[in-house]
């Protein structure tokens, strides 16, 4: 058969875009019943002469190329299951990709937050920091926090920075030996930073970037406006980790308009990439299973 179903990212697979390595990290099956499938790669067999066992005569075999396929395991299908792939039309595929699609945005308006990492010890972080750093009354706080999460959401759902950030990213996590090296793990458990390594070694980067598009439009809903504020803590959270020029940016000082609007303008970037390499390293596959 031509086509087979991945489980992990909700699309239709061709075998002459697959290789080995595919076969076992996307949990292919087939469309029609369902059943484990298994990779038959492409071959081309050179022209060669052979021994023919019933008249014991020199034949001439041609040369044939034979294209990728995937079949099912001996006893896993029924008999019409290998015509199927005939049925699959571009209509078929789309129509597939949109319903495992619609299936995921679902889940995203239910536990997105959970999904990315949020959690009730974030909660009010920036708050509390540009409180620590600013002798500034509760509601000027919350009006510099609604201004900030505004232009937050606005650079991400207006530019495609978010996503060419979480491209380069996986870019460069997949040309390394060990990924690991690329963050700080000082705090990390081993069982977590083996889970990582695992997952970052059968990176698809093309696959994760189709899921990171998708978690990148959930942005641009409704529902996730309401959760606007959340995402920005998540953000500033990481960055009060491990930047220490973090505080500065949110200090206000007697400098004039345009340097502090540049320090502004600094953070809200910071905290755009901040998110980007989120949605990068966030297992958007395993998390909908």
């Amino acid at each position: 058969m031509k086509y087979a179903k991945s489980l992990l990212y909700g699309i239709i697979v061709n075998a002459s875009n697959c290789d080995y390595h595919d076969y076992a990290n996307w949990q292919l099956r087939c469309p029609k019943c369902g059943e484990p499938v298994y990779l038959i790669g492409a071959s081309k067999r050179q022209e060669h002469a052979r021994l023919a066992p019933k008249s014991k005569q020199i034949v001439i075999v041609r040369s044939a190329e034979v294209t990728a396929s995937f079949a099912h395991f001996k006893g896993l299908a029924d008999d019409v299951c290998e015509n199927f792939n005939s049925q699959i039309s571009k209509s078929y595929i789309e129509k597939v990709e949109r319903i495992n699609r619609e299936q995921r945005l679902k889940i995203y308006n239910k536990k997105f937050l959970e999904i990315v990492g949020y959690n009730r010890t974030i909660r009010g972080c920036f708050f509390n920091a540009f409180k620590k750093v600013n002798r500034v009354d509760n509601k000027t706080i919350k009006s510099i926090e609604k201004d900030a999460i505004e232009d937050f959401l606005y650079v991400v759902v207006n530019i495609a920075q978010l996503q060419i950030g979480a491209k380069k990213l996986l870019e460069e996590l997949k040309s390394e030996i060990n990924p690991l090296i690329r963050f700080d793990t000082s705090k990390a458990k081993k069982s977590e930073m083996k889970q990582f390594a695992n997952w970052a070694k059968a990176l698809d980067v093309d696959r994760q970037m189709i899921l990171v598009s998708e978690a990148a439009d959930f942005l641009k809903t409704c529902a996730a406006k309401a959760i606007t504020l959340q995402l920005f803590e998540l953000s500033f959270s990481r960055l009060i980790f491990y930047r220490t020029d973090i505080l500065d940016l949110i200090k206000v000082t007697d400098k004039n308009i345009e340097v502090q609007d540049v320090q502004y303008r600094t953070l809200i970037e910071f905290c755009v990439t901040e998110l980007a390499q989120i949605f990068a390293l966030t297992d958007w596959a395993g998390a909908i299973q």
